[in-house]
């Protein structure tokens, strides 16, 4: 090699580069592990005071019926979305499924396509934003 095509030698940093490395490198977590409170935790969280509210007001069969029907819809809905969108192979004919959780990261109601076992495992992303 000549030395036109020879990299550079980088320099060193100055002071003040080291200092704005530092204190990147101290405000920023690289990588975050898994939550062990969260991990170990299979339970469903206890109903919010508003959650409370509501079922104690009583709970009409044809609104919850009408409400339950236009989830299912939109459930379906999401799953054919995601699977069109899919490129692999296992998202596209099958190994794929929708869910609504709760604001705590409880499922609420799951699409009944796909493999439904992975609805019920995936709390724990929501769990860990909601913490």
């Amino acid at each position: 090699m000549t030395a036109i095509h020879q990299p550079q030698q980088s320099k060193e940093l100055t002071p003040q580069e080291q200092a704005w490395v530092k204190d990147f490198m101290d405000e920023t977590t690289l990588f975050l592990g898994p939550d062990r409170e969260i991990m170990r935790s299979h339970s469903i969280a206890t109903r919010s005071e508003l959650e409370e509210e509501c079922i104690a007001k009583g709970i009409d069969p044809l609104e919850i019926d009408r409400i339950r029907k236009r989830l299912a819809g939109a459930l379906d809905e999401g799953y054919e979305m995601c699977e069109a969108m899919g490129a692999a192979p296992g998202a596209k004919w099958g190994d794929l499924t929708t869910a609504i959780y709760t604001a705590a990261g409880d499922v609420a109601y799951l699409s009944c396509h796909g493999v439904i076992a992975f609805s019920a495992i995936l709390h724990h992303p929501i769990r860990y934003i909601m913490k």
